[in-house]
C-alpha cells in the first residue's frame, strides 16, 4: 500500500513538472513572409509545410541558430531562429522586432565592423573575421544586430552579414555599407579589381544605386573620386561609375579593357557613315539591339553570344545590324568584331513593331508591347539583369527569387515600391484585362497548381521576363514566350505605371 501511495506520488509531482515545463516554453511569431518548415535543424532537410508571417508558434528546442517549434495544428518541425520574434517565457521584452538568442557566424568576402551603435555613425570596437562565431543577442528592424563575440566584446554588426552556418568564401553578393573607408585606396591613379566573380559599378555611391554594369575580377581602371568608402571609376568605353572600395586596390598596372558592363553612355553626335561586312557578338551573355544608336533608345531584341550579323552603318560607335532572320538594329560596338564567318544566329525579338510574327500563338494576343516612357525604362532596366541566378530568398542584386526580381526591377527603375512576395504582388496595383497588356506590366501565374506562385514583367511581344528556378535547380534571369506553357498557366496582370 505504501508503495502504491509512493508511486501515486511521484507521478503526481512528474504530471506537475511536465505542466511547468510546458507553461515555461516559449512562444513566438513568424516574421517571414514564408517560412520553411524543415525535417532537420538545416536548410539540407526535407521540407514539411510553410509558415506564414504572423503564425504563432511555441518553441521546444534551439540548435546553432535553428529552433524546432510546435505550430497551432500540433505539428513539430525545424526553422530559421532568425525569423522568429519571441515573446513570454524566460525571454524579456525588447524594443526590437525579434529577440535573439542563437548562435551565427560572420560571412564576408574581407571582415565586418563591430560597432558601438546599430548604424554606421557608430564607432568601430572591433574587426570580425569571416566564419566568425558570435551570439545574437538582439536583431532590430533597421537591418542591425546586437551580437557578443566568444571573446566576449558586444556590439553592433550588419544583420545581412551573419549566417546561420559558416562560410570559406564570405559573402561576395553585395558591399558591406558597414565597412569602414578603404584608406587604402588613393584618389587617382589606377585601381585592380579583387574579387573573382566581378564587381557591380553603380550609379552613384551605395547600394542604394541602380547598377549601370559590372567589371570582372583582375580589371584595371582609372579613379576618379572617392567618397565613403567607394571610388568611382572610368570604365572602358569613358562612361564612369562607382565601385565598392571594399573590393579593389591600388596599383601600378596599366588599365585594360576586361569586364565593363554593356550599360554604355549615349554617342556624343548623331554623325553616321555607310559600312559594308559582317560581325560577331564577342560576349557569352548575349547583347541588346536597339531601336537607334545610343542606351536611351528602347531594345527590339537580342543576339546570342557568336552570332554573326549583317553591319549596314556607323554611328558614334555604334553598328546598324541585320540578322539572319531580317531583324534590323542598333548594337554597341565595344561588343561586336569583323569577321568574315557565315551568318548565324537569328535576333530574339521583344517588339511586335519589328519585322512580322510569325510564330504561332495558340493563347490569343496577350498585348501591343505599347507602353509609357517609365515602362520602357523599367524594361530597359530589366534586361541589365539578364543571367543574374536564381536563389530563392534572394532579393539582390547578385541572385533573385521571381518575387525579389520584380521588386528590384520596379524600385531601382522606377522608385515604385511594390510588396516583396508574389501573391502579394497579384494584388497590387491595378488589374489590366488580357490583350491589354503594355511594357512594364507585372504578370503573375499559377505554377505550382494552387494559386499565384511565380511572377515576371511583360515586354512587349507576347513575351515577358522573369527569374526562374527552384531550390535544387536554380535558374536565372530570362526571357520567356507566353505562347505555351506560361501562357496556359496565366492568372492576370497588374499595371504600376
Amino acid at each position: 500500500m505504501k508503495k502504491a501511495i509512493a508511486a501515486l506520488g511521484i507521478s503526481a509531482v512528474t504530471l506537475a513538472m511536465s505542466s511547468a515545463d510546458s507553461s515555461a516554453l516559449e512562444t513566438a511569431t513568424v516574421t517571414a513572409d514564408a517560412l520553411n518548415m524543415r525535417s532537420g535543424p538545416g536548410i539540407s532537410y526535407s521540407k514539411r509545410g510553410v509558415l506564414h508571417k504572423g503564425a504563432k508558434v511555441t518553441i521546444l528546442e534551439k540548435s546553432k541558430g535553428w529552433v524546432k517549434i510546435k505550430d497551432s495544428s500540433g505539428k513539430t518541425a525545424w526553422v530559421s531562429g532568425q525569423y522568429l520574434s519571441t515573446s513570454g517565457g524566460n525571454s524579456s521584452s525588447s524594443s526590437s522586432s525579434e529577440s535573439a538568442g542563437y548562435i551565427a557566424y560572420v560571412s564576408v568576402n574581407s571582415s565586418l565592423n563591430l560597432r558601438s551603435e546599430a548604424s554606421t555613425s557608430g564607432s568601430v570596437i572591433a574587426s570580425l573575421k569571416n566564419s566568425e562565431k558570435v551570439q545574437i543577442i538582439e536583431k532590430k528592424d533597421n537591418g542591425w544586430s546586437k551580437i557578443k563575440t566568444e571573446s566576449g566584446k558586444v556590439g553592433w554588426a550588419s544583420s545581412k552579414y551573419l549566417v546561420n552556418t559558416p562560410t570559406n568564401s564570405g559573402n561576395t553578393s553585395s558591399q558591406d555599407n558597414s565597412s569602414s573607408q578603404n584608406d587604402s585606396v588613393a584618389t587617382s591613379g589606377n585601381v585592380k579589381i579583387n574579387t573573382s566573380s566581378g564587381l557591380n559599378v553603380r550609379k552613384g555611391p551605395g547600394t542604394n544605386h541602380a547598377i549601370i554594369g559590372s567589371l570582372a575580377g583582375g580589371s584595371v581602371v582609372q579613379v576618379k573620386e572617392k567618397s565613403g568608402g567607394w571610388v568611382k571609376v572610368v570604365l572602358s568605353n569613358g562612361s564612369t561609375g562607382w565601385v565598392s572600395g571594399q573590393y579593389v586596390s591600388s596599383t601600378n598596372e596599366s588599365t585594360s579593357n576586361s569586364g565593363s558592363s554593356q550599360n554604355n553612355k549615349p554617342p556624343q553626335n548623331n554623325e553616321s557613315t555607310a559600312v559594308s561586312g559582317r560581325v560577331k557578338v564577342t560576349i557569352s551573355k548575349g547583347l541588346n539591339i536597339r531601336k537607334g544608336p545610343g542606351t536611351g533608345n528602347s531594345i527590339v531584341g537580342s543576339l546570342a553570344g557568336g552570332s554573326v550579323v549583317e553591319v549596314k552603318e556607323k554611328s558614334s560607335g555604334w553598328y546598324k545590324i541585320k540578322t539572319a532572320n531580317g531583324v534590323e538594329g542598333w548594337v554597341s560596338g565595344d561588343y561586336v568584331t569583323p569577321t568574315d564567318e557565315p551568318l548565324s544566329g537569328g535576333a530574339s525579338s521583344n517588339d511586335t513593331s519589328s519585322g512580322n510574327n510569325n510564330s504561332s500563338n495558340n493563347n490569343g494576343s496577350f498585348g501591343s508591347g505599347e507602353s509609357s516612357a517609365t515602362g520602357d525604362k523599367i524594361v530597359d532596366y530589366a534586361y541589365t539583369l539578364l543571367g543574374v541566378p536564381y536563389k530563392w530568398g534572394g532579393n539582390g542584386p547578385s541572385s533573385f527569387d521571381c518575387s525579389g526580381y520584380t521588386q528590384w526591377v520596379y524600385r531601382n527603375a522606377a522608385g515604385i515600391s511594390i510588396p516583396r512576395v508574389s501573391r502579394d504582388q497579384a494584388q497590387a496595383g491595378t488589374a489590366v484585362e488580357k490583350g491589354n497588356y503594355k511594357k512594364g506590366d507585372l504578370l503573375y501565374f499559377n505554377t505550382g497548381g494552387s494559386g499565384v506562385s511565380h511572377v515576371g514583367i511583360y515586354i512587349g511581344g507576347d513575351k515577358f521576363i522573369h527569374c526562374s528556378g527552384t531550390q535544387s535547380k536554380p535558374g536565372s534571369v530570362k526571357v520567356s514566350s507566353l505562347n505555351g506553357y506560361y501562357g496556359n498557366v496565366l492568372l492576370g496582370a497588374r499595371r504600376f505605371v
